[in-house]
């Protein structure tokens, strides 16, 4: 699935992985301005339903209001942020609605990451554990951190957020302790400016449980269509058995000066 409009190029793929249904989601809205990326939770009831629901709330909350977002010269920051939260809640109800009476696993449950492009800032909203990282001028930043186990010890000062980080975290990196389909839902908000050249990753943790810190730098670092990239890291992670469902979606900010010397030595024939 491939999406460009203002020359923002994203693209996006799913996978089962190792799971026997896949429970993950995602949709690239706006021309490639909102990334979304649902996670349904494993060993509960309707991950898959769950996740679908999630992608389906976000799509028509914000649907009709981004190409007024997009339209605007300056991104209207507060704006911005109140649509993605509020669209986490929407989600939120609409799986809680469906849920019903059910209770434990029985209730359906999901992670939702959104990002929003904006033409200086880049917006996330997001409840679970699956990520967003910004490749800069060849180094790789987590942006937003995994609603897991971890976290709230991390909040409780009683882990360094180096710990957090860590790939060697333990158990309580898997835990999950946020998540769509309960009474009140607590999503965590963020924003970081955007330069040209910048690629923006988002991922089910079937990708980032799968394929490492170096070969996701190896990949983001080489030029090419983000079809061709969301594919050949989907390819990695089943190349190392990925256990879960894995979703890749990525946006590259486009480079006005490559853009304008490329149509600068095409006109003087050189």
């Amino acid at each position: 699935m491939s999406r460009n409009i203002h020359e923002v190029q994203a693209a996006g793929v799913t996978h089962i992985g190792g799971r026997e249904n896949n429970e993950d989601a995602f949709s690239i809205l706006g021309g490639g301005r909102l990334l979304v990326v649902a996670d349904g939770m494993g060993g509960h009831a309707g991950g898959d339903q769950a996740s679908a629901q999630a992608v389906s709330s976000v799509a028509a909350l914000t649907q009709p209001l981004l190409h007024k977002l997009d339209s605007q010269s300056e991104d209207p920051s507060a704006a911005i942020k109140n649509l993605l939260l509020e669209a986490i809640e929407k989600a939120n109800s609409d799986i809680a609605a469906l849920n019903g009476s059910a209770s434990g696993r029985n209730r359906m449950g999901t992670t939702l990451t959104l990002v929003y492009i904006g033409r200086q800032r880049l917006h996330i909203a997001w409840v679970g554990d699956s990520r967003v990282y910004l490749m800069r001028q060849g180094k790789l930043l987590q942006l937003n951190d995994d609603h897991t186990l971890n976290y709230e010890l991390y909040r409780l000062g009683k882990m360094t957020r180096e710990e957090l980080r860590s790939e060697t975290s333990g158990r309580g990196s898997n835990v999950i302790t946020r998540s769509l389909g309960v009474n009140r839902v607590e999503p965590d908000y963020m924003e970081e400016p955007l330069q040209e050249g910048d690629i923006v990753l988002a991922c089910s943790d079937g990708l980032n449980n799968s394929v490492s810190p170096a070969l996701l730098v190896s990949h983001l670092s080489k030029e090419g269509k983000m079809e061709e990239l969301v594919n050949e890291l989907l390819q990695e992670a089943l190349q190392a058995g990925a256990r879960d469902n894995v979703t890749v979606v990525a946006v590259q900010i486009p480079k006005k000066c490559r853009r304008w010397g490329h149509w600068l030595w095409s006109w003087l024939g050189l």
